[in-house]
């Protein structure tokens, strides 16, 4: 057998696990994410428990999702300001306050660090309040980020997502895609 030929064979488990390992760790992310709503588990009530120790963990009840593609956007501004076509409009159902959780996903360059974030009404960020979508580089690259709100109110919403850059250099995102789940 040849140095090529063995070296295939050894790599075939890895091509294997790899797939597996893949979506393990996609089942887990979203259960953690679920966790990370800050929900309580007891009946229709998604907000955190009175009296909890921590607000970070808990159960988010999403069975609906709203959604938005976008196309290019660009910015210098060192403030954020709304990423074009990335806003969605929904109904949150029930009598008590829930939570969300808001999924982006984008490919993005950077002259310098490009900060993102959700904002849920034009005044509530989501938790992190802001994430790094990318750091300096000038390739496009895929980022991703997952935000979440809890002690939503039942009813009309609008989720918006803003971008912002680090230090005044160009910002630029493309083939946007926001998700929302909510109840």
């Amino acid at each position: 057998m040849s140095k090529h030929a063995a070296a295939g064979a050894r790599s075939r488990p890895f091509v294997l696990v790899l797939p597996l390992t893949v979506a393990l760790l996609g089942v887990s992310a979203f259960a953690g994410l679920q966790l990370a709503a800050g929900g309580s588990a007891r009946g229709a009530n998604d907000s955190p428990s009175p009296g909890a120790v921590s607000a970070n963990t808990g159960i988010c009840k999403s069975v609906k999702q709203a959604f938005a593609v976008h196309l290019y956007a660009g910015t210098q501004s060192t403030t954020f300001v709304d990423i074009t076509g990335a806003a969605v409009t929904f109904t949150v159902s029930g009598t008590t306050n829930t939570c969300l959780i808001v999924s982006y996903t984008a490919v993005a360059e950077s002259q310098d660090v490009m900060i993102i974030r959700a904002l849920l009404d034009g005044t509530t960020p989501g938790n992190p309040t802001q994430w790094s979508l990318t750091p300096f580089h000038g390739t496009w690259d895929s980022g991703a980020a997952t935000f979440v709100l809890t002690g939503v109110a039942p009813g009309n919403h609008t989720l918006t997502m803003q971008f912002r850059s680090f230090a005044g250099g160009v910002a630029e995102i493309n083939n946007g895609t926001l998700v929302v789940g909510f109840r």
